[in-house]
């Protein structure tokens, strides 16, 4: 059943979840200006996606932790930098890192979404619970149907699964 449930978060959140659409939505105005201070220091987003997209991965997570330190208002870094500590395994940092991200963020319905598969493999189902849900409202809000009706399918199941024990 475990197993399933992370099959499924994998999967609705791989088939779309990042959808443009939302991220206009949801994403402050200041996510289309680099941070001054970063960029006088030669990091920028496309300068870590560049490093991720040629298998340097080590640095892109470096050049993206600068980025959320020298501007955490700039929402991109988060899911990416997440993702890649997902992928390697590393729940924990991406946990703190979207802890951190839904606190500046508050708004965010992704990086709530991102945040329930991580506490889900995790085992914190309770966690995972509250966190799908606040996505499902989130996108509600935002009118992003596609994703309201994934995160909703999740909150059920994690739901039904929780009323089962």
């Amino acid at each position: 059943m475990k197993k399933t449930m992370y099959v499924l978060l994998v999967l609705l959140f791989a088939a779309g979840c990042g959808s443009p659409e939302n991220k206009e939505k949801t994403a402050p105005q200041t996510m289309s200006t680099q941070s001054s201070k970063a960029v006088a220091q030669g990091v920028t987003f496309d300068a870590a996606v560049n490093n991720l997209n040629q298998g340097k991965v080590q640095e892109a997570i470096i050049l993206l932790e600068q980025l959320i330190k020298a501007d955490p208002q700039d929402i991109r870094p988060y899911p990416l930098l997440a993702n890649i500590y997902i992928r390697a395994g590393k729940l924990k940092d991406a946990q703190a890192l979207l802890d951190l991200g839904t606190k500046v963020h508050p708004q965010n319905a992704d990086l709530y979404f991102l945040l329930t598969q991580v506490q889900d493999q995790l085992g914190d189902k309770d966690a995972a619970i509250k966190s799908v849900k606040k996505s499902v409202e989130l996108y509600r809000a935002n009118k992003d149907e596609e994703n309201f009706q994934k995160a909703l399918v999740i909150y059920r199941v994690l739901s039904e699964s929780e009323s089962m024990k």
